[in-house]
């Protein structure tokens, strides 16, 4: 977890990632945000983060095979990441690119803490 200095000053926003078997999906907050925003997921391992800085911007989940998925949404298998968007400016926009394998990326606005997107 955080230092405890360095969490009173974020916002968490709880934001599990959900993949269906055979995708990898590389989700990644916009250069604009990354000063403020972070991915705090937990397969995302390493020293105890002392800023918001350590924690990564982009995230690659890649899924199980069907017969490994533990979860599932409507009858369908799926890989569960519990994680979280760390964010120093709340309530917030945030802009993030996804993409799902190769296809081309998608770009979306989030709103996070509240926040709304036009």
């Amino acid at each position: 977890m955080l230092a405890a200095s360095v969490l009173v000053s974020l916002a968490r926003w709880k934001s599990p990632a959900l993949v269906r078997p055979g995708h990898t999906v590389t989700v990644s907050i916009d250069r604009p945000a990354r000063s403020h925003a972070r991915l705090a997921y937990l397969h995302v391992r390493g020293r105890e983060p002392a800023d918001l800085g350590a924690f990564p911007h982009t995230v690659r989940f890649k899924s199980c095979g069907k017969r490994r998925a533990q979860s599932d949404v409507g009858g369908h298998p799926v890989t569960f990441w519990p994680g979280f968007v760390l964010i120093r400016k709340a309530p917030a926009c945030l802009p993030l690119t996804i993409r799902v394998g190769r296809r081309r990326p998608r770009h979306r606005a989030v709103p996070v803490g509240g926040g709304e997107c036009a």
